[in-house]
């Protein structure tokens, strides 16, 4: 099973200038880190991490606890159990890619939660290797099908560029579009294609004004009922803020080494 860490290739501002030039689709997202750096206040936002931390960490739950008051009582079963032949053929792909790229998010809470809402319509920020799209696409199958849209930047430099969801089966990718672009030029296009959407879970951009961006976005198209999971939520307080201007009362789940957190769509507005 991989280590679930990220290969960096060594520093050289002008190599990692070069990649993005190479590529127009990350323009905006290069134009946007450059606004960032130059920004006194942004700066001072990303700045958060310790102020995260000391909000989540007496809230968190663990992740059995946390489906328990989503979806009610219950046993959740991770889905490595549930699909052993699944994953071990997914670990040995991973294995074989000759990269370690991020870590899984938390596969039950994303596994369980798919099923139990059901959610037919789904957008993910983040792919990597593709363990939560594997497991929001086994969920779908089980109850029935559905749509699943992914955004992915592929790491600068580091040609991980056919990587990317390599874990997910064959089998299983017919419903699913994998679109290797940063947010800033993938997420409005996805969104006003699909419309509402049943869930979104957002593991890209780590900044506060990434996620801040991307969470408002999101949740204007999620419908009534529907669930925005954000991982790394203790890298600054991006999630806690946006949480509280919506007025919502979050769930925070240990997701061990980080925090997640998750949001629902209150059914009237």
């Amino acid at each position: 099973m991989t280590t679930g860490k990220i290969v960096q290739p060594s520093p050289n501002k002008l190599a990692t200038a070069a990649w993005f030039v190479r590529r127009p689709s990350t323009y905006r997202h290069l134009a946007e880190m450059v606004r960032r750096s130059l920004s006194r206040s942004t700066r001072t936002l990303e700045a958060t991490r310790e102020e995260a931390a000391a909000w989540g960490e007496p809230l968190a739950l663990s992740p059995q606890e946390a489906l328990r008051r989503l979806l009610g009582p219950g046993s959740y079963p991770s889905p490595r159990q549930i699909y052993p032949a699944v994953f071990a053929d997914a670990d040995g792909r991973a294995d074989a890619s000759g990269m370690l790229l991020g870590g899984a998010a938390n596969l039950d809470l994303l596994y369980h939660v798919t099923r139990g809402l059901p959610a037919r319509c789904v957008v993910e920020t983040g792919v990597a290797y593709g363990w939560s799209s594997l497991a929001i696409l086994l969920a779908q199958e089980e109850t029935g099908g559905g749509i699943l849209a992914s955004t992915d930047m592929p790491y600068p430099r580091l040609g991980n560029e056919e990587q990317i969801g390599c874990v997910v089966p064959h089998r299983l990718r017919k419903h699913w579009t994998l679109i290797r672009q940063p947010d800033r030029p993938a997420l409005p296009r996805v969104l006003a294609r699909l419309g509402a959407i049943d869930l979104a879970h957002y593991d890209s951009d780590k900044t506060y004004a990434g996620q801040s961006w991307a969470f408002r976005r999101l949740w204007r198209n999620l419908r009534p009922g529907g669930l925005l999971i954000a991982d790394d939520i203790d890298c600054q307080t991006a999630f806690r803020d946006f949480a509280s201007a919506m007025g919502l009362r979050p769930i925070v789940v240990d997701g061990v080494g980080k925090l997640i957190g998750v949001v629902r769509r209150p059914a009237a507005e």
